[in-house]
């Protein structure tokens, strides 16, 4: 009885431990990506639009990546996953679709609503400069959308073929990394259309 109750003790710390390890890195990982607007802040604010749609577009990201992460991993409790990297399970290709479209139709709104905001703001309108900002938008949520698919079957599936938990993983990577992530695709096009 003694035997099993430090068993369990230990088991409690170790997955303390690694929870603590996991949001420590994951913390590190996401506050990473404001080193990508180090430099180009100025650049940045003369994009009004960007500045609005930023904090609406990482949100977005991040919403995507749990709903990916805790769909993934009840169907591999489920056993509706036994693909070895699950992109040929049509529960996930469904899923990916019904996302993709969703990001394509809230990326038109969040850019749309960026440059209504920033017109009225501004007191002017730029058609040009329209484009550019649904451009960025359409485009980092789609590329981030498949980039959170891959990272999460793909870890998910090598943690749960390890016996290891991916709910204590997959919520916190996928987030952190989307957050990462967005802030480096979103500077990265905005460089390459305004600069």
């Amino acid at each position: 009885m003694k035997q099993k109750h430090s068993e369990q003790k230990r088991n409690c710390k170790t997955g303390y431990l690694n929870s603590f390890l996991i949001l420590l890195i994951t913390s590190i990982v996401s506050s990473l990506g404001g080193l990508s607007f180090q430099g180009i802040e100025s650049l940045i604010a003369t994009v009004l639009p960007i500045m609005i749609i930023f904090p609406s577009l990482n949100d977005l990201m991040g919403n995507f990546a749990i709903i990916f992460s805790s769909k993934f991993t009840t169907w591999l409790y489920e056993g509706k996953i036994r693909e070895h990297y699950a992109f040929d399970n049509s529960n996930m290709k469904k899923l990916l679709k019904e996302i993709a479209f969703a990001g394509f139709q809230f990326s038109t709104i969040i850019s749309l609503f960026g440059i209504v905001i920033a017109g009225v703001n501004e007191l002017k309108f730029n058609i040009i400069l329209a484009l550019k900002v649904f451009v960025i938008c359409t485009i980092v949520v789609q590329i981030m959308i498949i980039f959170l698919f891959l990272l999460i079957t793909i870890v998910g599936m090598i943690l749960f073929n390890k016996n290891k938990s991916p709910d204590d993983v997959l919520i916190p990577l996928s987030t952190s990394v989307a957050d990462f992530l967005t802030m480096i695709y979103t500077t990265a096009f905005v460089l390459l259309l305004f600069k």
